[in-house]
């Protein structure tokens, strides 16, 4: 975007929303002569009958844009617009990101890295924000390890909004990145007609691979579980059926309900894919 076109936006949402902190009038200091000379159109193609007069004034032309007043602000107490309502108190920003991610995600605590893939920020910005809650004695901080955690004191939250219970945050973007990593393995194994002492060894090394994920979405086996070649089907199995159920019911997260989703779905799931009856954990 140039710079010309960012002045002409601007200027557009101050006219319309003078409330907004980044919008400020501005008009172009092109002289009008030079502007009218200088004129080109924004969207190709688009025929402008009536052109906007504050982009033309920076040499743009496009059509004038005018509310037809189908949309309306959201209400901010409702669950779904928790997030614009943290903003709301915080101001835009990394603090009302972190709050969010601290209220709303299913386990208790998290380091400033955990924040920092939900939140949409730089580790070092999430950091900071942390690191100055912690100070004002709004956040807790303890050590785990080598980090540090934080957390809320969500009842004392959840009074000050005056909910019941805070929206429940679901990773989507680590389950579905998950999935399919998945579907690549399941893709890989029927290109390499593996045996089943093979194919579960690669299922080792697939959730060796993807530990990370799996970590974040507490559904990582436990290391005890890591047996011998054959044995480990099962548990690979059984991983996937956590994973399927979290996908068909995501609010059990942490619940203990995934399991009212367990039994056949994994095998049905991959015997899909395979087309056979390699799925059942009774072939390993």
């Amino acid at each position: 975007m140039s710079l010309r076109l960012a002045d002409a936006a601007a200027a557009w949402a101050a006219h319309h929303n003078s409330g907004l902190p980044w919008a400020r009038q501005k008009t172009t200091d092109v002289p009008a002569a030079t502007a009218a000379a200088a004129v080109e159109d924004l969207f190709p193609g688009v025929n402008v009958a009536e052109p906007d007069p504050l982009f033309l004034a920076h040499g743009y032309r496009r059509p004038v844009a005018r509310p037809t007043g189908k949309s309306q602000a959201p209400d901010l107490r409702a669950p779904v617009a928790f997030a614009f309502r943290l903003r709301q108190f915080f101001s835009v920003g990394t603090r009302a990101e972190v709050a969010r991610v601290l209220l709303t995600m299913p386990r208790p605590d998290a380091a400033a890295q955990d924040v920092a893939d939900v939140a949409g920020y730089s580790k070092r910005n999430v950091s900071e924000a942390l690191d100055a809650l912690a100070a004002a004695g709004v956040a807790s901080v303890r050590t785990r390890g080598k980090e540090h955690v934080y957390s809320l004191d969500r009842n004392r939250w959840l009074a000050l909004f005056d909910l019941q219970r805070a929206p429940e945050y679901i990773d989507w973007p680590r389950l579905l990145r998950l999935m399919l990593e998945l579907e690549h393995w399941l893709e890989e194994d029927r290109r390499e007609g593996r045996s089943d002492y093979m194919r579960a060894s690669a299922a080792r090394d697939f959730v060796d691979r993807v530990a990370p994920l799996l970590d974040a979405l507490q559904i990582q086996p436990s290391r005890s579980q890591f047996v011998s070649e054959p044995s480990f089907w099962p548990v690979f199995v059984g991983m996937i059926d956590t994973l399927l159920a979290r996908l068909a019911k995501p609010r059990s997260f942490g619940t203990g309900e995934d399991a009212e989703l367990t039994g056949r779905a994994s095998e049905d799931w991959l015997g899909e894919r395979w087309g056979d009856e390699r799925a059942r954990p009774d072939r390993a």
